[in-house]
C-alpha cells in the first residue's frame, strides 16, 4: 500500500491500493467502487502528432481526482510521434452513482469533439 498526496494541499494523502481497478477504452464502461477507494482510468491518446487530447469533464462531487499522468510508449525508443496514454486516478468520496465523461479533442479548436467516453461509477458503503 502506497500514500499518494491528492491535488488540494489541505488534504491529507490517500492509501493506495496495488490492485486498484481500471478503467479503458475496451473495457467494461461501469464500475462499483467503496467510499474511499480509489480507481484508474486509462486512454490511448497521441499528442504528439495529432494534437488531440482526453479531457475529463468536471467530475461530480462524489469523485475526485487525484492526479493525471501521461504514459509515453513502451518499445518505440526514438520514433517520433508514437502514442503514448494517459491516466486519471481518481478517488471514490460519496456514494451515489455518478457519470464520467472524456472527450477526445484538440484543445485549441472550437471544432466539434472527435470521441466521447463515458463511464458510469457507483459508489457504495
Amino acid at each position: 500500500m502506497q500514500m499518494v498526496s491528492p491535488e488540494k494541499p489541505d488534504t491529507p494523502p490517500v492509501a493506495v491500493s496495488e490492485e486498484e481497478p481500471r478503467l479503458g477504452e475496451h473495457s467494461s464502461r461501469a464500475l462499483t467502487v467503496k467510499v474511499g477507494q480509489t480507481f484508474i482510468v486509462s486512454l490511448p491518446q497521441n499528442t504528439a502528432s495529432t494534437g488531440y487530447s482526453w479531457t475529463l469533464a468536471e467530475p461530480p462531487g462524489a469523485i475526485r481526482v487525484l492526479g493525471e499522468t501521461t504514459i509515453p510508449p513502451t518499445g518505440t525508443t526514438g520514433i517520433v510521434g508514437a502514442s503514448g496514454d494517459v491516466e486519471w486516478r481518481l478517488l471514490a468520496e460519496k456514494t451515489g452513482t455518478q457519470p464520467l465523461v472524456f472527450s477526445y479533442r484538440r484543445p485549441w479548436e472550437d471544432a466539434d469533439i472527435d470521441r466521447t467516453i463515458e463511464f458510469e461509477i457507483t459508489v457504495t458503503e
